[in-house]
């Protein structure tokens, strides 16, 4: 918490690229008037536009003759593809989940990381066996399908435990700052549903640091690491 600003503050800068996977499925109404989802007319257009991007970022990161004129939005991706950074593939519908992988995979995406994940408990074999973590949604929340059990969301951190999925816990979305002062009870609500007092604060904790490449400075009690200047 020192420092006069955030960049008195920050630990570790640009550390990956966000993206919005295609949803296959859209969903209609709002929270308080729900309507029936339906399949998202423009999917196909958009994972074209996605591929053509990643293709183009490739091509260009791979090129060592110097040839190629500065392009700003290409060399952005170069962590990306060296490993340096993290791509975070915001996906929460199964069929997108695994989408999102198999496309980390085709671009050889060295440090992929699903956020969401809202059924990631339906593909734990998939997520584990790609070392691939999952940043979990807000779990206050209700379950998609009226036929899951009403406590399903709340029970997510216990079901990725139990299957070996890497995840941690946070509050991406609305209000972040704002929602920050719920991750104690967000933690809480993990522990009354399956994960041990201690499983669930590492959720919010060292599980985190160490999905976002920090865990050398913060996220224990045991670091031996001085924090960077």
């Amino acid at each position: 918490m020192e420092g006069w600003n955030w960049e008195d503050a920050v630990l570790k800068a640009g550390d990956g690229i966000h993206v919005n996977f295609p949803k296959s499925i859209q969903k209609n109404g709002w929270w308080a008037e729900q309507a029936p989802t339906s399949k998202n007319s423009k999917f196909d257009d958009e994972m074209t536009a996605l591929n053509k991007f990643f293709e183009d970022a490739k091509a260009y990161c791979e090129n060592t003759n110097g040839t190629l004129e500065n392009n700003l939005r290409f060399e952005a991706m170069r962590g990306i593809f060296n490993g340096s950074q993290n791509l975070y593939l915001h996906a929460d519908y199964v069929k997108d989940i695994i989408l999102s992988v198999n496309f980390a995979k085709k671009y050889s995406v060295k440090k992929p990381v699903i956020v969401g994940g809202r059924d990631s408990w339906k593909c734990t074999k998939l997520l584990r066996e790609n070392k691939i973590p999952v940043m979990l949604m807000r779990l206050h929340d209700l379950p998609e399908l009226a036929e899951d059990d009403v406590d399903l969301i709340y029970k997510l951190p216990f079901l990725l435990q139990k299957d070996s999925v890497q995840f941690c816990l946070q509050l991406e979305g609305d209000m972040e700052a704002m929602q920050s002062r719920n991750l104690p009870f967000v933690a809480g609500t993990a522990a009354a549903y399956g994960l041990t007092k201690e499983q669930a604060l590492q959720s919010v904790t060292l599980d985190a640091a160490k999905i976002l490449g920090i865990d050398k400075w913060i996220g224990s009690s045991k670091m031996v690491n001085s924090l960077p200047l």
